[in-house]
Order: structure tokens, then C-alpha cells, then sequence
């Protein structure tokens, strides 16, 4: 029953896992053990997943659905939907978030935790150093963005 469930987990978030730019180079082992490890979590229309400047502990993955983007400002910067992501940079790094991100209808989403992704990536310390400088650079570039 248990490998059942990680097969369909697998099968769903796969793809979202690979899309993410910073984590195209992870080792097939690393991979499929965040695919495991992530969580399914709904949110309605109006609903906030996360708010600028709080300390984040977790990315998120959209399997189904609509959100905004918003500055600390509250300047709505785009809108994110199936298949991609957002908060690897709270992930990874220990920066309050750049921007709101609330939904816009139905979301179905996926949730990594922080101590999740570290216990996965610590086997692979140099692959672990060149996803946060992904994450460094990708940090600063929506910084410039947010401050606009």
C-alpha cells in the first residue's frame, strides 16, 4: 500500500520537481526522495499560501490552479499555475520572503519542507552548494524586482 501511494506521488510531482531550474541537476535518489516527501495542501479562492517578509520554511509546487504574486507594497507582480512553483528561496536560504502569493481559485499544491529538502540533499554536498547559489542569484534578481 505504502510503495502504491509513493508510485502515484511519484507519477503526480515528478514533473514539478523537475521543472525547477535549480533542481534539474539532483540525483535521481534525491529526486525521488523529495517527490516522497511532499505534501498535497488546498487552498480556496482568497486564500494567502504565504505573506512578504515572513521567515518561510517550505516551497510550493502547483499541481492545479491559480495564484497571485504580490509585493510587500502590494503591487501584483504576475500570476503562477499548473506546473510551476514558488519558495525555493525560503527553501534554501534564511531571507524572509520577497512577495505574497495568495490564491486566485481552486489550488491543489505540494509542499516541501526545508528539513525535508536538507535530510535529502546533505549526501550531496557539492550539488548542494550550487543550488544556493542558484538561489542566492535568483534572491537578488527578485529583490531588484519587488523594489521597483
Amino acid at each position: 500500500m505504502q510503495y502504491e501511494f509513493q508510485e502515484i506521488l511519484w507519477h503526480t510531482c515528478q514533473s514539478l520537481v523537475t521543472k525547477v531550474e535549480t533542481f534539474k541537476e539532483l540525483p535521481p535518489p534525491v529526486m525521488m526522495k523529495l517527490v516522497t516527501l511532499m505534501k498535497p495542501e488546498i487552498y480556496l479562492p482568497n486564500d494567502v499560501v504565504v505573506h512578504a517578509g515572513e521567515v518561510g520554511s517550505e516551497m510550493f509546487f502547483i499541481y492545479v490552479g491559480v495564484l497571485a504574486v504580490f509585493t510587500e507594497s502590494g503591487k501584483e507582480i504576475c500570476h503562477l499555475s499548473d506546473g510551476t512553483h514558488f519558495g525555493e528561496i525560503a527553501l534554501l536560504l534564511n531571507e524572509p520572503r520577497v512577495a505574497s502569493v495568495v490564491a486566485i481559485d481552486f489550488c491543489e499544491l505540494y509542499r516541501l519542507t526545508k528539513k525535508d529538502f536538507h535530510d535529502a540533499i546533505e549526501p550531496y554536498p557539492q550539488v548542494k552548494a550550487k543550488i544556493l547559489k542558484a538561489a542566492y542569484d535568483r534572491f537578488r534578481e527578485t529583490r531588484i524586482i519587488s523594489q521597483q
